[in-house]
Formats: C-alpha cells, structure tokens, sequence
C-alpha cells in the first residue's frame, strides 16, 4: 500500500497532475529508503520512462544531469540516493530543473535528520516544493514476506535452523522491524551499534544533541 502511495505520486507528477515538485524519501537509518527508491526506479523503467540514477558510488556528478535532462524529451525521472551527499549541487540541479520542464520528476532518499538541510535551503526561492514519503517499520506482512524470501534464497544465516516463531522474533523485536537492522542484525548476528554510530557522528548541533538524547532514552528504556 504505502510504495502504491509512492508510485501513484511519482505518475501524478510526471503526468502534470501536480505541480512540479520533488520527492523525498525519509526515514531513519535501516528502514529501507534506498530499497524503496530502487524499487520506484525499477517501475517506472518498467513502464517506459527514462530514469537517470546518481547515488555515492556514481562516477558521474549531478552537475551531468543538466545536459542529459535537456538531451531527452518527454517523461524522465532522476533518482539520487543518499541525497545530502550532494550538498549545494543537488540544490541547484533542483532549483534550476524542477521548475522549468514538465513531465519531470527528481525523487530523492535522505535521512529524515537531514532532509531539513535540503528544504530549507530550498524555502529560500520557494519554487521547488518537496513531498515528504515516510518509510515506516516493518509490518507482520512485511516480516513475513522478507523471511520468505530470504529462506527461498538460502540468505537467512544464522537463522536458517530456527523456527517460524524464532524468525520472526529475531525480526519483530532484535531487528525493531527496521529492515537494513534485520538483514544485518538478525540474520549475521552483526551489532548493528555500529550503524546508530554512523548515523550520529553525521549530525550536528541541536538534531545530534536530540538523537544523543533519544539514544540514551532508548538504552535505559
């Protein structure tokens, strides 16, 4: 239902249904932002529509994008991957594409802790509104999909000898239905600390102070 809510918004505005605008795909570290971005990609290359894909191991810069947007007619989409990456280059791709051409669509997955340093510099000119798509946590249906197909591709590691019930367990409670958490954690038994680390040495200020705080809440419960 929610990559529906996320597909039928990315045809709305390719098709002129919406104003020009871009797509955000938020959430926190592990919940599956990159995979639901790919997943949009793959469809809407599936239905015909050019996608130009940029993300940290791409060899070419955004600042390409501009000559291969104006090489291309018709419906096209860009997705860029951990989008904060791109700092000032992804705000001007944005400010100076989004609104000068139709049927285009630039959607982009950011950390929700981040996706303030790219609006706000974006309400400064106010021309390029943003539509926030949340990634949630896993639900039954979900976990029971994802164990699925793990177990039919012989990827579910150290849970392969386990029962349905201690599966799912290892899932719903070790892994907090945080997809990138249960196919690291749950499956490798990998401390998955280390990624909460990550996410917190690339806040500053106030947002790293609250995340500290939230982690610490957390800890004690």
């Amino acid at each position: 239902m929610l990559f529906r809510s996320l597909y039928g918004l990315a045809m709305e505005i390719l098709g002129g249904g919406r104003s020009a605008s871009a797509i955000a795909v938020t959430g926190t570290a592990g919940t599956g932002k990159s995979t639901a971005l790919m997943r949009l990609a793959l469809r809407l290359s599936t239905a015909g529509i050019p996608v130009l894909w940029f993300d940290r191991y791409s060899v070419v810069g955004l600042t390409r994008a501009h000559d291969r947007v104006r090489a291309l007619d018709g419906k096209l989409a860009i997705a860029v991957d951990d989008a904060d990456l791109y700092g000032w280059d992804l705000i001007k791709m944005l400010r100076d594409l989004v609104p000068r051409r139709s049927e285009f669509l630039v959607v982009v997955a950011v950390r929700s802790g981040k996706l303030d340093d790219i609006t706000l510099d974006l309400a400064a000119s106010g021309d390029v509104p943003v539509c926030e798509h949340d990634v949630p946590p896993l639900t039954d249906e979900d976990v029971d999909g994802l164990i699925a197909t793990l177990d039919r591709y012989n990827r579910l590691g150290r849970l392969k000898g386990e029962n349905y019930a201690e599966r799912r367990r290892a899932f719903c409670e070790q892994a907090g239905r945080q997809m990138l958490v249960a196919m690291i954690q749950a499956t490798s038994g990998r401390n998955f600390e280390e990624k909460a680390q990550e996410e917190l040495t690339q806040l500053t200020g106030n947002q790293r102070y609250i995340y500290s705080l939230a982690c610490v809440a957390s800890s004690l419960r």
